[in-house]
């Protein structure tokens, strides 16, 4: 599943918070975010269509450049009720209540976090075959919650969950710090009305800032997940409003700067694909002195062929391909080689 954000960058001021034009939230995107280049298949979104976004953030006071955001209002910037700045709304309100918009998100978010009056949940679903024993990634945590409603029934539902392929599912939440509390308002704050400060360190204060709306953030938190090398992991990312709909929460994934989205513009001199876009076949030029693998993926990481591509020219069919946006990846021993190819 891809969303396509095709939304005009807004520039109200330097440094603001942007969507990014015509970006599209895929299987080869969700990969960018880990640490390691292991593809991600099977992804499926649910939710509003404004409630993920992939965002650039240079030079904003978030402390990422670039990744993806999700968020319990409108995540795009291109929306005036989106997540730019300047910090000038007491509160922002998405106005989806559970069961209007995404009945799937619903459930699976209440599987998660059962007995909760949750609201304008986004679930993000999607498996992974780790080629490491730990995966990684950068996120931020921001809220409209903050500071007034510390010590409230207002905290909002964030989780990681991870389990294995066609086993029961996990419920232990990975979203935490490294002195193991979940990462929330309630446990991440300074001293604010008689409620004593917890993890201070980590929260940042935005009150009158320029370059997005939440009132409070978290500075970026490592997140490390043990998974079995070679086993399908199946990774679920949940967020929701919970005992109202006001007051927004939203998590910025940071894409790893060493992703194969970057390894890609070194690649450019080890492999040439054409036509790109191609029909019936395409024409591969390996600059490498030894055989690589070839894999052939849609666009939501669905495997549809392995081949051998050899030094010089190679010819490949794509006959029984439908239409549409391929990744395909060159491998060998020591690198990974992406390409997207559009198939017409």
């Amino acid at each position: 599943m891809a969303i396509l954000m095709n939304l005009g960058i807004i520039n109200h001021a330097k440094a603001q918070l942007s969507s990014i034009n015509s970006a599209a939230l895929d299987s080869i995107y969700i990969t960018s975010l880990f640490s390691s280049p292991d593809t991600v298949f099977n992804l499926h979104v649910y939710g509003h269509f404004k409630a993920a976004s992939i965002v650039q953030a240079t030079n904003t006071n978030l402390g990422i450049d670039h990744g993806l955001l999700i968020s319990t209002g409108c995540a795009n910037t291109a929306f005036s009720n989106g997540p730019q700045g300047p910090n000038n709304e007491t509160i922002t309100n998405s106005g989806s209540p559970i069961g209007s918009v995404d009945t799937i998100a619903d459930s699976i978010m209440s599987l998660y976090f059962p007995f909760m009056d949750l609201y304008d949940p986004i679930v993000i679903e999607f498996e992974m075959i780790p080629s490491v024993d730990t995966l990684e990634l950068n996120m931020v945590f921001a809220s409209e919650e903050y500071l007034e409603y510390i010590g409230s029934q207002f905290v909002d539902a964030f989780g990681i969950f991870v389990s294995k392929a066609n086993a029961p599912l996990s419920f232990f939440n990975h979203a935490r710090l490294p002195d193991n509390n979940i990462i929330s308002t309630q446990n991440i704050h300074p001293t604010h009305n008689g409620f004593p400060a917890i993890n201070e360190s980590y929260f940042v204060d935005n009150t009158n800032g320029l370059t997005h709306e939440f009132d409070g953030f978290t500075i970026p938190i490592n997140i490390k997940i043990p998974v079995t090398i070679g086993d399908t992991a199946h990774l679920t990312i949940c967020l929701s409003d919970v005992a109202d709909f006001i007051g927004d929460t939203g998590v910025f994934f940071e894409r790893n700067p060493s992703s194969f989205l970057e390894v890609h513009k070194q690649s450019d001199i080890k492999f040439e694909f054409y036509p790109n876009p191609a029909s019936s076949k395409i024409n591969i030029n390996s600059a490498l002195n030894s055989a690589c693998k070839l894999e052939i993926f849609t666009f939501r990481g669905t495997l549809c062929r392995i081949l051998e591509i050899t030094p010089g020219s190679n010819l490949v069919d794509l006959e029984n391909l439908e239409h549409g946006i391929y990744l395909f990846k060159v491998t060998n021993d020591k690198n990974v080689y992406p390409y997207r190819i559009n198939i017409f």
